[in-house]
C-alpha cells in the first residue's frame, strides 16, 4: 500500500537548503498504519518513560548523558568521562530497548560488540535521551511550520485503500508533528557536531525515528560517515528498509550513507537485486560474536531454567494485536511441554496479563527476564514460538527451530520454511512433533538471513567507511 501511494514521489520542504524528505513522509504514513490497532502501553513502560524524561539538555554535553566501553573483554557500558567526549571519533545512537543486563553489567546489542573492537574512542547516546533533548529544543524554538505536503500531493498519497485506514486530518497532523521532530533533531545534530569536535562517524540501530533522521541529515551534510546496523528481520513489508527511496546527494539525505545488514537476503530486499553500489553491506550480526562470553558470565542463571518451548512475545502490533496468545500457550501447556514466555524489550507485560498467567497456569509457565539477551536465553530451549519476530533468525543461527503463528511469516521466512527451520501453523498441539523432527533439519539456509559477523572484519575497523 505504501509503495503504491508513495513510490518515488518528491515532496516540498520549507528550507532554503534542499532536504529529501521522502523517507520522513514514508515514516509518517508507516507509523500511522502500523499503530492503527495497537493497545495502550503498560504501566511499567509508562513509568520507565517518566524516568527517561529526567534527562537534561546536551547544550554542554557531560558524562552523565553518554556511555562508553568499560571492560573491553565484555563491552559493558559505563558513564563517559569528559575526556572520552573530547576524543570520541564515533557516536552510537541506539534505543534503550537494545540494552541488556549481565549480572551487574549492561551491554548494548550494537555498541558493545563493535565499540569494544574499535581502536579509537566511541560513545553511546540513547534514542530516548536524544528525543527528550530534541523535544525541549522544539519547545524552545516554538516550531510553527505547517505540514507542507500540498492538498494535491496529499490526495495522491491517500489512495482509496489508504483512506480506509487514515483520514486527511490524521495525515496532516502526523506530518506536522514529524516535521517538527525532524527539525529539532537537526538542531541537536548541530550541537553534537560542535561539542564533540573529533567525531568522524555516526552509527545508529534504528535510523528512522524523526529525531534521529534530523541528526543523520546534519552529519551527512557535514561529510561524516553515517551507518545503520540492522536490528531485526527486515522482511518484504518493512517499509523503512524495503523499497526505500534514497538520494545520492548526501548533503540532502535523511538516511544513513551505509546500511550494515545481517545477510544477503536483506540486501537483496533493500536493493531489489540491483548490482550497483548502494552502500548496503553484508556484515552479519555482530552481537552473535560474543554470545559465548555472555553465557559464561551468566552460567549460573541457566542451571535450572531450560524448557521445551520459549514463546517470544511481540509488542501489540497490527499483525499480532494480542499481548499474550493464551490459546497458543494453552495448547503448548496441555501438550505436556514446559513453557516460558519472553517479554518483548519494547513492551513489558501488563499486570492483568501476568495475573491471568498465574491463575491459568500456576507456576508451570514462567516469564523470562526481558533484560537478558535473547541469544543467551534461546540455547536453553528446544523450540522458539512466535508470530513473525526476528527472534526466529537469532534462534535459527543457534540451531533452534521456530514455530510461528502469523501469516506474515510465510513471506518473511520463505526459504527457512522450505528447509524446515521454520514452520507456520495455526495448531500448536503438535509442537512436540516439530521438536522431534528438528534433529534432521538442514540449517544451511539460515546464513542467507543471518550470520554472526566476521571477527577479522570487526577487528580491522578503525574507521567506519
Amino acid at each position: 500500500m505504501l509503495q503504491a501511494a508513495l513510490d518515488e514521489r518528491h515532496f516540498d520542504y520549507p528550507d532554503p537548503h534542499v532536504v529529501d524528505i521522502r523517507p520522513l513522509v514514508r515514516f509518517s504514513c508507516w507509523s500511522l498504519l502500523s499503530t492503527e490497532q495497537q493497545q495502550p502501553l503498560s504501566t511499567a513502560h509508562r513509568n520507565s518513560s517518566t524516568k527517561i524524561r529526567r534527562v537534561v539538555q546536551l547544550t554542554q554535553p557531560t558524562s552523565s548523558r553518554f556511555s562508553t566501553i568499560g571492560d573491553f573483554t565484555l563491552g559493558d557500558l559505563v558513564l563517559a568521562k569528559p575526556q572520552d567526549l573530547d576524543r570520541a571519533r564515533t557516536l552510537f545512537i541506539t534505543p534503550e530497548s537494545h540494552r541488556h543486563s549481565l549480572e551487574s553489567h549492561c551491554i548494548d546489542r550494537s555498541f558493545s560488540p563493535i565499540g569494544r573492537r574499535l581502536n579509537h574512542t566511541s560513545v553511546l547516546l540513547s534514542v530516548q535521551a536524544l528525543s527528550i533533548v530534541a523535544r525541549r529544543q522544539q519547545l524552545r524554538q516554538a516550531f510553527t511550520q505547517r505540514a507542507t505536503v500540498s492538498t494535491k500531493q496529499l490526495s495522491e498519497i491517500l489512495t482509496e485503500s489508504f483512506r480506509e485506514h487514515v483520514t486527511q486530518r490524521q495525515m496532516l497532523e502526523q506530518l506536522k508533528a514529524d516535521f517538527a521532530r525532524f527539525e529539532s533533531g537537526r538542531l541537536v545534530g548541530r550541537q553534537l557536531l560542535r561539542n564533540l569536535p573529533d567525531l568522524e562517524n555516526l552509527v545508529t540501530s534504528s535510523w528512522y525515528q524523526p529525531h534521529v533522521m534530523g541528526v543523520i541529515h546534519e552529519f551527512n551534510a557535514a561529510g561524516l560517515t553515517t551507518v545503520d546496523i540492522q536490528h531485526g528481520q527486515q522482511g518484504p513489508y518493512q517499509s523503512m528498509f524495503v523499497g526505500l527511496p534514497r538520494t545520492h546527494q548526501l548533503n540532502e539525505s535523511v538516511t544513513p550513507s551505509e546500511f550494515w545488514v545481517w545477510g544477503s537476503k536483506t540486501r537483496q530486499l533493500m536493493t531489489g537485486n540491483r548490482d550497483e553500489d548502494s552502500g548496503i553491506h553484508v556484515t552479519g550480526y555482530p552481537f552473535l560474536l560474543d554470545t559465548s562470553i555472555y553465557r559464561e558470565r551468566l552460567s549460573g542463571e541457566f542451571s535450572n531454567s531450560s524448557s521445551d518451548v520459549l514463546v517470544s512475545l511481540h509488542a501489540p502490533h497490527l499483525d499480532s494485536p494480542e499481548e499474550v496468545p493464551f490459546d497458543i500457550v494453552r495448547d503448548l501447556f496441555e501438550s505436556g511441554l514446559s513453557v516460558q514466555l519472553r517479554q518483548h524489550p519494547n513492551h513489558k507485560l501488563s499486570p492483568s496479563s501476568r495475573d491471568r498467567i498465574r491463575k491459568e497456569f500456576s507456576d508451570s509457565v514462567g516469564v523470562s527476564d526481558a533484560s537478558l539477551p535473547f541469544a543467551v536465553v534461546v540455547p536453553s530451549v528446544r523450540l522458539n514460538v512466535s508470530g513473525f519476530s526476528s527472534t526466529t533468525l537469532e534462534a535459527a543461527s543457534l540451531g533452534v527451530p521456530s514455530l510461528l503463528w502469523s501469516k506474515v511469516a510465510e513471506a518473511q521466512y520463505a526459504d527457512l520454511i522450505d528447509s524446515g527451520v521454520v514452520c507456520v501453523s495455526q495448531s500448536f498441539r503438535s509442537a512436540s512433533e516439530h521438536i522431534e523432527a528438528s534433529a534432521n533439519i538442514d540449517f544451511s539456509a539460515v546464513e542467507k538471513y543471518i550470520a554472526p559477523g566476521e571477527e577479522l572484519l570487526m577487528a580491522r575497523i578503525s574507521k567506519l567507511s
